[in-house]
């Protein structure tokens, strides 16, 4: 998709005030896929404009991070020259906002393409074959400890919001995920 769209942009027949970017969501045990890293290789080649976000909860299928890898997406994206990157907190809502906009903001700007690492929790099962219970031990509580939605909770409830505010809110989020899962 990014190599299209830069071939459009090259060719002046797209033309957009907003330049449009791609955006792949990639979990951090992808990047030892052959397919990865050529996608690498051609966006910095290419400078195709893309953001690869790049989930790592430290674990790959029932295997911590550190048992299928020698280093983590963000260090192993420093081999790509041209590819700009960045670590986030994943867990945290205020801050994974903040890099994701600026990440689509760089591509959008520069039609380059960034990588976001971000470091997040698993909350539940790795697929639907492989339950956590199998694998995991005491990594559960502390990925609990993560979770994003209670850390979002008290980061509003510190900046004035009430219970009954973040519960209406929780509830029309369920309400626009559940309409998005039954495909209306």
């Amino acid at each position: 998709m990014a190599h299209g769209i830069a071939y459009l942009e090259s060719q002046k027949l797209m033309a957009s005030e907003q330049n449009p970017i791609v955006l792949c969501s990639l979990g951090d045990g992808s990047i030892t896929e052959g397919e990865v890293a050529e996608a690498l290789q051609m966006a910095v080649l290419k400078k195709l404009p893309i953001l690869y976000l790049i989930q790592d909860n430290g674990w790959g299928i029932s295997a911590t991070g550190s048992e299928m890898r020698a280093m983590d997406a963000y260090e192993y994206a420093a081999g790509f020259k041209g590819l700009e990157r960045r670590r986030v907190d994943g867990a945290d809502f205020v801050e994974s906002f903040k890099a994701v906009e600026a990440g689509i903001n760089y591509v959008r700007s520069t039609r380059q393409p960034i990588l976001i690492h971000a470091t997040c929790p698993l909350l539940g099962h790795h697929t639907s074959g492989v339950r956590k219970e199998w694998y995991r031990g005491e990594d559960l509580e502390d990925h609990q400890q993560r979770d994003p939605i209670q850390m979002l909770k008290k980061h509003l409830m510190e900046q004035g919001a009430t219970e009954d505010e973040f519960k209406r809110v929780e509830k029309n989020a369920l309400k626009k995920v559940t309409k998005i899962i039954n495909g209306h």
